[in-house]
């Protein structure tokens, strides 16, 4: 009786051991959420951030590298075309004009003078003539005609101002006129004017600095239309096109007009550059502006969480409950995605219960 006794009791001691590695070790089946495939509507959108600026817009150079003496406008403020916006140093440039017209002016008064010279003493050779001295007036007036050919005048008609422009320009005075007008040009170039109308952006411009030929010193934005210049990256260069409607809100502001080709970036990474036509507004030129481009859509169409899809060699699939009760792996066939809902081309019907791949 003793013996059965204990081993009663070894028995129920086992049962109770078993019970609680049983309980350590068993795990009930995790609960996961099931979705019912319904009809709606999904829309695929980028996010993009850029610079407002002018549809229109001009770069100021100038011609000849030099120090600024004088800048007429500031920053951001509204010019007129032909405005002075600075002028070049040109002290050196008007103190060698001052001396070459001084130069030009002293030339030509004793060329007068050595003129009229000429003609006084052809009209002395005149009344010796006349008066029978022809030996005097044979070597006399070959010495004036010799003397009036290297001042290239034809002829010394009248004792008077009038002999200027007798005969051929002067080569060196010719020389003086042609620097003369070259410096009054290169003094006219000194003042920079504004080519557009519109706000300015002194980019490199400040009075006292020093500014390179032909390189841009400043930029004129244009007051009519206003554009928006995004960078693109090359994982989306293809969702944007020409004609698509650019979103604040659900505002739309705006489309796409136009999109660069992709090109390599300092950082290595590979992007492009699309402009936006905006609508009127309240834009602020170089201001930074935050937007939406739906790039797809489909409407009332069959839908599923995104992330409950999986993918694998076979493609994307789901795990489907089945009418039996049990999960069953499914391939699909997707379309347009925006991060939460993708479409459902082919392989689920309404109401069909997908499987979270997700535990609660």
């Amino acid at each position: 009786m003793r013996r059965y006794k204990w081993l009663i009791a070894w028995g129920l001691t086992a049962a109770v051991l078993c019970g609680a590695v049983f309980a350590v070790t068993f795990k009930p089946p995790k609960e996961r959420e099931t979705f019912a495939v319904k009809y709606g509507n999904v829309e695929a959108q980028l996010e993009l951030s850029g610079r407002v600026t002018a549809a229109q817009s001009e770069y100021i150079y100038s011609e000849s590298a030099g120090k600024v003496a004088e800048l007429f406008v500031s920053d951001g403020e509204l010019v007129t075309q032909g405005q002075p916006i600075f002028k070049l140093d040109s002290v050196q440039a008007e103190k060698e004009l001052e001396n070459l017209k001084a130069q030009a002016e002293e030339y030509q008064l004793n060329l007068l003078a050595q003129k009229e010279d000429a003609a006084r003493t052809k009209a002395e050779l005149g009344i010796m003539q006349a008066q029978g001295y022809y030996a005097e007036y044979s070597s006399m007036n070959e010495a004036v005609d010799e003397f009036l050919a290297q001042l290239k005048v034809q002829d010394a008609v009248t004792v008077s101002g009038s002999l200027l422009g007798s005969g051929e320009e002067d080569e060196f005075l010719k020389q003086l006129s042609q620097k003369i007008d070259d410096l009054e040009e290169n003094i006219d170039k000194s003042v920079i004017t504004a080519p557009i109308t519109g706000e300015i952006v002194l980019e490199k411009l400040s009075e006292g600095g020093y500014i390179s030929a032909s390189a841009p010193c400043a930029v004129i934005q244009g007051t009519g239309r206003l554009e928006l210049t995004v960078p693109v990256h090359e994982n989306d260069y293809e969702e944007i096109i020409p004609g698509q409607k650019i979103y604040v809100g659900n505002k739309v502001i705006g489309e796409i007009t136009r999109k660069s080709a992709l090109s390599a970036n300092s950082d290595g990474t590979v992007s492009a550059q699309a402009v936006i036509s905006l609508d009127e507004g309240e834009y602020n030129i170089n201001s930074r502006l935050d937007v939406k481009v739906i790039t797809r859509s489909a409407q009332n169409v069959l839908i599923i969480p995104s992330l409950w899809c999986m993918a694998d060699e076979g493609g994307s699939y789901v795990n489907v409950l089945n009418q039996g009760g049990e999960e069953e792996k499914r391939y699909i066939s997707l379309g347009v995605n925006n991060g939460q809902y993708v479409q459902v081309l082919d392989g689920l019907a309404e109401n069909e219960q997908i499987i979270s791949p997700f535990e609660l």
